[in-house]
């Protein structure tokens, strides 16, 4: 049962919390200043889905600007989300299940950063259970909200200036993504515009914006005038990426110098006391840190008409490297090793069948965000996983997610199994079974 409404606080992020430490399972509703509605989905003190009014037309969006279908393409899944009440699963239909699985881990993230900025207040839907289209696990609740958090701090004052005239930088790209907005940016360009025909989520692209901006990659520069899109005039007033501001008191190149890195004017640690000095913005908060690499995902982009920078398909990596099968398989043979082995001494200290019984138990009953590494496993005869079966679930997450959810999922399934077997075996049985699993761990890279 939910708490009552007087014990909700009306703040989304704070009544999220509260929700999650007293572990309910229902629906938060709260909706922005534009009206759009955002419902976050909790259960036991997970985050299983996070959804809004927008989904259907920001994924048919996205996969528009992303080149994965045409105009046609999009007039017809519209049309039928309208007549069927969403879109339900019908992108699996005619998508690559990782293209759309990976849409949906984007839409839930930034549909739960969206929640989390909200200023109205909750209302708060009881339920017996979660059961909505994009259900979500495999990811640590805390550490998302943090990692959401950290982001906030990052980009707001960039979400809040889609005025903002980007231009190029001194420095030159490294990342695919970073290369695209480059070539978008060589004519003066909003970040609106960068927006609106966006192949990512806005806090993907307001991410890679800020990151370009810190490291000299983009400069804020003067919007050029209303009627001229692609300047050819001579820009000589404008100034140039990494120069220091100009002195003038106009609004507008006081808007723009809130951006600008004011390290590189400073001398000899200097503090500057110039009035100009002292309104900007820095968008960095006292000892912030970059993100986490585990908010970093893969996105695929294929070709779009019209676009320099994406006349080939090209994969953006925002995360570590992947993990490879030989690496998963590795890992897997040395956790059926572990489990042989717990398996062997509970079936020698308890009985024949005792120990695949037990194992069984355990890996049905992993905890909901670990579940999907293991589902529809069946222990074998000798105590050990199917790979095959492991693995193909793996395959079906999020490439992002892989290694987190491998690595945390097979630890998480060997510490059960030796708490269950330090209560079956006595002491002489248990001591004998950890000599011969000396060294797992590090075996197991976790």
């Amino acid at each position: 049962m939910l708490p009552r409404n007087g014990e909700i606080p009306a703040d989304p992020r704070q009544a999220l919390l509260r929700c999650l430490d007293l572990g309910h399972t229902g629906c938060l509703l709260s909706r922005a200043d534009s009206g759009v509605g955002y419902r976050v989905y909790v259960m036991l003190g997970e985050i299983l889905a996070a959804e809004s009014d927008e989904d259907d037309a920001t994924l048919l969006a996205l996969l528009r600007a992303g080149a994965h279908i045409d105009e046609v393409q999009h007039a017809q899944l519209a049309t039928k989300a309208a007549a069927n009440g969403g879109l339900g699963g019908m992108l699996f239909d005619s998508l690559p299940e990782d293209l759309v699985l990976h849409l949906f881990v984007e839409r839930f993230r930034e549909n739960l950063y969206r929640f989390l900025r909200l200023d109205g207040g909750v209302d708060v839907l009881a339920m017996d259970a979660v059961f909505v289209d994009n259900i979500q696990v495999g990811h640590d609740t805390r550490s998302l909200l943090e990692e959401l958090s950290v982001l906030a701090t990052r980009i707001g004052q960039l979400d809040a200036h889609r005025e903002l005239v980007l231009g190029p930088g001194s420095v030159a790209p490294v990342e695919d993504v970073e290369r695209i907005l480059l070539e978008r940016c060589r004519a003066p360009q909003r970040l609106g515009e960068l927006l609106l025909d966006s192949p990512w989520e806005h806090t993907r692209l307001l991410e890679a914006v800020r990151r370009m901006l810190d490291e000299g990659m983009l400069a804020a520069v003067r919007p050029p005038p209303d009627d001229e899109l692609f300047p050819d005039e001579d820009t000589a007033d404008a100034p140039l990426p990494g120069a220091p501001p100009r002195r003038d008191v106009s609004t507008e190149e006081d808007d723009l110098a809130a951006f600008q890195d004011y390290d590189t004017v400073r001398e000899a640690g200097a503090f500057l006391t110039d009035r100009t000095l002292l309104d900007r913005v820095d968008l960095d908060g006292p000892g912030q840190t970059e993100l986490s690499a585990s908010t970093e995902t893969l996105i695929e982009m294929e070709e779009a008409d019209g676009k320099e920078a994406l006349k080939s398909a090209v994969s953006l990596n925002f995360s570590g490297p992947k993990l490879a099968d030989e690496e998963v398989l590795r890992k897997l043979e040395v956790t059926n090793e572990v489990l042989a082995t717990i398996v062997g001494a509970l079936e020698t200290g308890v009985g024949r069948g005792a120990g695949v019984a037990r194992l069984q138990l355990l890996v049905e009953g992993t905890s909901v965000n670990l579940a999907p590494l293991f589902k529809g496993v069946e222990v074998t005869e000798d105590g050990t996983l199917p790979a095959n079966v492991v693995v193909r679930n793996l395959r079906k997450r999020p490439v992002a997610e892989h290694r987190r959810l491998l690595n945390r999922g097979l630890a998480d399934l060997i510490e059960r199994a030796l708490s269950a077997a330090d209560e079956e075996l006595d002491v002489d049985g248990f001591e004998t079974m950890l000599e011969q699993l000396a060294g797992y761990q590090q075996r197991l890279g976790v």
